[in-house]
């Protein structure tokens, strides 16, 4: 809990050690969302989720903790100026700001996450501060021992549920971001939520290759959140022909011409992927001619401008 975390540090500094072992620096920001999206088992992938939401709680824990020191760091030493005063102040301000790097990633991989961890963080800010006053309540004879107790067992199962929600968060809804996909523009809800419970969602991690040149496949990606570069082999090795970000697609030629894999295209940040695959590819069409109008028109002047690339080279 934040009041007993803020507490417990002050009472450590002012005692003139360091902060407790339980608001030690955070592991690197991202190291469990790394694992999110690996072709692995369900568990798995559950498990990250979960590891995920504890890291975001603990950094968020730990940038209120520091902050609320540096915020009363002269009244917390008689020395405030000193050189081993200093020495802390300044490993509690890099604590602060591994704990903002690791909350702004998080933010910037999965912002309707984040935005719901704030959220309840703040909720169950809300139901501590009640529980102080509950407990003032009490101290003062105003509210009987019985009915506190009640009160008190409600707010925690309050401050719990919380917790268990935290990786209910952490579920994309593909729905919601097909909708910002330009290629799904004049969709109608119908073929939205259709064409969400066909696709398959990846949450990769920076250079992971998504498809490789020469490869079969019939699938199309789009790419929700995140950047992608796309290669071709080259006599020097890769050569990098195309930046792709959110709202882009790609793997149409193979999924239309039925061919190999032109290129090859591999993550440059954490990314989000819906892969469609040809048959609801093509029910979709049928319901949306827009969609293979546009389809096609973005393959052939990609085609038009590999078939240039490769004569100039």
């Amino acid at each position: 809990l934040l009041v007993s975390a803020n507490a417990e540090a002050q009472d450590s500094v002012k005692q003139g050690h360091g902060l407790p072992a339980s608001r030690q620096p955070l592991d690197p920001p991202g190291r469990w969302s790394s694992l999110l999206g690996r072709r692995v088992p369900f568990w798995r992938e559950r498990l990250a989720r979960r590891r995920l939401a504890s890291e975001y709680q603990a950094a968020w824990v730990l940038f209120q903790t520091s902050s609320s020191i540096l915020t009363e760091w002269p009244h917390l030493l008689p020395e405030p100026e000193g050189a081993t005063a200093q020495r802390l102040c300044a490993m509690v301000q890099g604590w602060q700001e591994q704990a903002r790097q690791t909350m702004d990633q998080t933010a910037e991989q999965f912002p309707e996450f984040a935005g719901t961890m704030q959220m309840r963080q703040a909720q169950r800010l809300a139901l501590l501060a009640e529980l102080d006053v509950i407990a003032q309540r009490q101290e003062h004879g105003s509210l009987c021992e019985s009915a506190a107790g009640r009160m008190r067992r409600q707010r925690l199962e309050s401050i719990a549920a919380l917790r268990d929600l935290s990786v209910e968060a952490l579920n994309l809804d593909p729905a919601a971001l097909l909708r910002h996909v330009p290629l799904f523009a004049e969709a109608d809800d119908a073929v939205i939520a259709e064409l969400a419970r066909a696709v398959r969602a990846w949450t990769l991690e920076p250079e992971a290759e998504v498809i490789r040149q020469h490869a079969p496949g019939d699938s199309l990606f789009l790419l929700a959140r995140g950047v992608v570069r796309v290669e071709i082999d080259a006599e020097g090795g890769p050569e990098t022909i195309a930046t792709l970000m959110a709202g882009d697609f790609f793997g149409e030629s193979a999924l239309l011409r039925q061919t190999p894999r032109t290129a090859t295209v591999r993550t440059v940040t954490p990314c989000t992927l819906y892969e469609l695959g040809r048959p609801a590819f093509l029910e979709a069409c049928r319901k949306l001619p827009s969609l293979a109008e546009a389809t096609a028109a973005v393959d052939r002047e990609r085609q038009a401008e590999l078939a240039q690339r490769t004569d100039n080279g």
